[in-house]
């Protein structure tokens, strides 16, 4: 199991450090068009320094958020982190898997307009998919009843084109309208927040915000937060050429498979037990962990420190199969109402 707050500090701390250390060393990585020489950044202070500034910056701009929900693998390291120095506060950090996207937007034309890919999913799938999300605490109904706008639910991604927050939260948004009508979708975009994570050498607007987010989004309200370069750009990369995710990719060809991923930091790498270590290992250096430290400063062995995911929510009604249509004329049918607030 990855290394949490119940067995830190270890009597073998000297041991993970050299361990950590060996299997984070710089590998090479083939791409496509090229073979590139890849480093760890979080094996570096700097790295390190980089992260918890992400993380801080997070819990600083929601202070009043009653729940963090990373979306798919890329910020689960930065939600570990903010678990970490909000230990004992209250606040819940949860994860989505979802892989790739099945939406994109055609910058080509003006007004952009939605493009469905073939991957999109089938009908099959997508109640697959909306019954998971369930099973993790994100059905409409009981997002709707359980956060407000003053304590929202805070739905955090990293970026590039922003084609798979786009295909997420149309899937949200959508299931809201069959569900409940369009007022429904409203009191959801009340209580519910995006923050979007983008790489700090990107420009402000990737493509998919040049036009307003109320647009592109579902009109969910949205925060961006520049990630240093390296940082973000090797947690996008470092389950293929680290293999040291807490988090499983869950594509859409799987979402029907009966095999939906299990929770943060269940079932994961002896790499990713390490990465783990590595940054509760630093943030207890520097006293960063609130329930590390005693009334004197000092660190102190604490209770076990929970990854993430509560219990299943009770099952809820799912919406009628003969209520759905063919999911690629669904599809193209409700993405025009976001286009239409």
């Amino acid at each position: 199991m990855p290394y949490t707050l119940i067995n830190y500090p270890a009597d073998n701390k000297e041991e993970k450090r050299q361990a950590f250390n060996t299997r984070f060393s710089p590998r090479t990585h083939q791409y496509p068009t090229q073979r590139v020489l890849m480093d760890c950044p979080l094996a570096t202070d700097l790295g390190m320094e980089q992260l918890l500034a992400t993380s801080t910056g997070l819990l600083k701009t929601h202070r009043n958020a009653t729940k963090f929900v990373a979306i798919g693998r890329t910020p689960l390291r930065i939600l570990q982190a903010a678990s970490l120095q909000d230990e004992g506060q209250g606040k819940q950090f949860a994860y989505a898997a979802f892989s790739g996207r099945f939406l994109s937007l055609n910058m080509r034309v003006s007004p952009p307009q939605p493009q469905i890919s073939a991957e999109a999913p089938t009908e099959a799938q997508l109640n697959a998919y909306r019954m998971y999300l369930n099973s993790i605490g994100l059905h409409p109904i009981y997002i709707i009843q359980s956060y407000t706008a003053k304590s929202p639910l805070v739905i955090v991604e990293a970026i590039t084109s922003g084609g798979g927050l786009f295909s997420f939260t149309t899937i949200l948004h959508n299931w809201t309208i069959e569900l409940m009508g369009k007022d429904a979708a409203s009191q959801l975009r009340k209580c519910v927040h995006l923050h979007v994570l983008i790489d700090d050498t990107a420009p402000r607007h990737p493509n998919c915000m040049i036009h307003p987010e109320a647009v592109i989004f579902g009109g969910f309200p949205l925060t961006q937060q520049s990630v240093a370069n390296n940082v973000l750009g090797y947690l996008f990369e470092s389950a293929e050429v680290f293999n040291d995710s807490l988090g499983k990719p869950y594509p859409v060809k799987d979402w029907a498979e009966n095999n939906a991923p299990p929770p943060m930091g269940v079932d994961v790498s002896p790499e990713a037990d390490l990465l783990s270590f590595r940054i509760i290992d630093y943030m207890a250096s520097y006293n960063l962990i609130p329930q590390l430290r005693s009334a004197s400063g000092a660190a102190v062995l604490t209770t076990h420190h929970h990854y993430m995911n509560p219990p299943p929510l009770p099952a809820l009604e799912e919406v009628e199969d003969d209520a759905q249509q063919n999911c690629c004329q669904w599809l193209g049918n409700q993405i025009a109402r976001v286009f239409k607030f």
